[in-house]
């Protein structure tokens, strides 16, 4: 049996809200197999070919604590499902597991392609072994696994993992150029016309050959 809950009433406050009547409803209705349909988007219902469902099921330890960033407050007998349906795309969903001892919730990014069933499963990571020769206690256990996965619309088998790829980390802004407060010191200052240089003392000019000569007769008649 299925039933959808109905949309959203000016005065609501949260599908939570429609969640929770929707249940007590359904269970006064039918003790057998119930599923609730709750729709996470805006607007009339779309078809079923257009749409994803995620899938609790009651008989799982793993319970669904929030979708988008909306608290879903719907708990299900063993033998009652809830059906979120939302838009293709990638979507937070928040699990949480308290009958395995996972009391808070841990988010999950799924993929969710139109026409498809999604469930989310977290369990606890195997415990650390400690290293050989190693005195100690092993370190403390308390990691959990969680993923998305396709399922079986029918079977509820599982079809494969529906992980989202994690969003890209934000580029680092570039530093600024580091600002120097220091005084600098002035540019030099361009080069002028070079100073003349003042002439030195004047040299006699050598005597010419023909004054050489003339000189060595005039000895030669002294002598006479």
């Amino acid at each position: 049996m299925t039933i959808s809950i109905a949309p959203r009433a000016p005065e609501a406050r949260g599908r939570s809200a429609r969640a929770a009547m929707a249940l007590g409803a359904a269970i006064v209705a039918c003790n057998g197999t119930v599923t609730f349909v709750m729709q996470q988007y805006a607007g009339p219902p779309k078809p079923k070919d257009s749409i994803a469902i995620i899938r609790s099921d009651g008989a799982s330890a793993t319970e669904l604590v929030a979708v988008d960033g909306e608290t879903i407050r719907a708990p299900l007998e063993r033998n009652n499902r809830l059906h979120v349906e939302v838009l293709p795309g990638t979507h937070d969903v928040d699990v949480a597991a308290p009958a395995i001892g996972l009391r808070h919730a841990i988010p999950v990014r799924l993929l969710a392609e139109a026409g498809k069933v999604y469930r989310v499963e977290v369990w606890a990571a195997p415990p650390l072994q400690a290293p050989l020769g190693h005195g100690g206690p092993p370190p403390p256990d308390g990691e959990w696994i969680a993923h998305a996965y396709e399922v079986d619309r029918d079977t509820d088998a599982r079809r494969g993992i529906a992980d989202a790829p994690a969003a890209p980390a934000a580029s680092a802004t570039p530093a600024a150029p580091a600002v120097s407060l220091a005084p600098t010191a002035p540019p030099p200052a361009p080069a002028g016309p070079a100073a003349p240089v003042p002439p030195g003392p004047a040299q006699a000019a050598p005597p010419s050959p023909a004054d050489a000569g003339t000189g060595g007769e005039a000895g030669g008649d002294g002598g006479h």
